[in-house]
């Protein structure tokens, strides 16, 4: 009984172990990225950097797309017409809740 708990355990150890390791590079990379941009919401415009190449989304809070547009640059600020409340953005991984006063 014995011999056959630890080859059990032996085996569960080999089967997960490459699967956690994996995942923790696949959240570093996501964690990465996302600390490389930076975002600033005013009225009339969203102002990006670090998302050259990604698409910035912007979602009300119904979940409904209000905006779409391709990043073009490092440093991009892009106008919108937002009223008053809580959005939702999306560039990539990056995800962010702000709110427009």
């Amino acid at each position: 009984m014995k011999k056959i708990f630890r080859i059990f355990t032996l085996a569960t150890l080999v089967l997960v172990s490459p699967v956690a390791v994996m995942a923790d590079e696949l959240f570093d990379g996501i964690e990465n990225e996302t600390a490389a941009i930076t975002l600033s919401v005013t009225r009339s415009s969203i102002h990006v950097c670090g998302a050259n190449g990604k698409v910035l989304n912007v979602y009300d809070v119904a979940g409904k797309l209000v905006a779409s547009v391709s990043i073009d640059g490092a440093d991009k600020t892009v106008a919108v017409d937002l009223q008053r409340g809580c959005y939702i953005i999306k560039i990539g991984n990056f995800v962010r809740k702000v709110s427009v006063n």
